[in-house]
């Protein structure tokens, strides 16, 4: 799973904390992907080739740096929290360690994920049938690009939006 669309799915209730927050994250994850593999990207590194696309979607935006604690409670809107990266990197942490917790296997990019997501679920087909799901399809083009046939036992990229699209990479 692409952890940055995953931070988008849900909805958070102001006066939650931090640590429900991240809690209600791994939880939908199990209950509708079961113990999966999630990539997050890195904000903790320099440029990235995304810094266009973070600064497009934050710049009407300006959120204050948050001491986040477990039991820090959540207040204003989700968008704004998410545009400080510092925000969002500590967030991402705690969600990681909550979905560790649960078995499922977390990844941490240094900069864009999108390509640490293709190679893991590539590594992941040789041994056992694997799914992407993902919004977008910048992720089966990675898919196409990198993936070799024969070492692959069973491979398939589904939008988590259309789910009625699955495509068999074979």
């Amino acid at each position: 799973l692409d952890g940055g669309s995953l931070l988008h799915r849900l909805k958070w209730a102001e006066g939650s904390t931090h640590n429900s927050i991240a809690d209600d994250y791994a939880s939908f994850t199990v209950k509708h992907y079961g113990k999966a593999t999630v990539v997050f990207d890195g904000y903790e590194v320099g440029p990235s080739v995304k810094d266009g696309t973070h600064q497009r979607r934050t710049q009407k935006l300006n959120a204050n740096k948050v001491n986040i604690t477990e039991v820090t409670k959540f207040v204003g809107k989700k968008e704004d929290f998410l545009s400080n990266e510092t925000n969002k990197q500590t967030l991402i942490h705690m969600i990681m360690e909550r979905m560790r917790q649960r078995d499922c296997d977390v990844l941490q990019a240094e900069g864009d994920a999108d390509v640490e997501i293709a190679k893991a679920a590539i590594n992941m087909s040789a041994s056992r049938t694997t799914t992407l799901i993902r919004e977008d399809t910048d992720l089966l083009v990675l898919l196409l690009h990198h993936v070799v046939v024969s070492k692959c036992s069973g491979l398939y990229f589904c939008s988590d939006k259309a789910k009625l699209n699955v495509y068999n990479i074979k």
